[in-house]
């Protein structure tokens, strides 16, 4: 179960590290083939991070405040 925690942990990181466009939000886009989820800049159209989120990212969740992403892994059958 270490794993999970990892990739909440680079998830914050890279919400907290990136840097945006002046009032600009994130996308966040799920790459299930590839087993991450990138973080696109929606005022430049520009990924700001990749995050390796378990075996298959399918869905994401963002809560009101935009502090925190949750990432669900369909063939890991985990929230992450």
């Amino acid at each position: 179960m270490a794993k999970p925690s990892l990739i909440r942990i680079a998830l914050a990181l890279a919400v907290a590290l990136a840097k945006p466009a002046i009032a600009a939000p994130f996308a966040y886009i799920t790459e299930t083939g590839h087993g991450n989820v990138r973080v696109i800049d929606t005022a430049t159209n520009a990924t700001v991070a990749s995050i390796d989120a378990g075996l298959a990212p399918f869905g994401i969740a963002v809560n009101a405040a935009g502090t925190r992403v949750y990432v669900s892994d369909v063939l890991g059958d985990a929230l992450l």
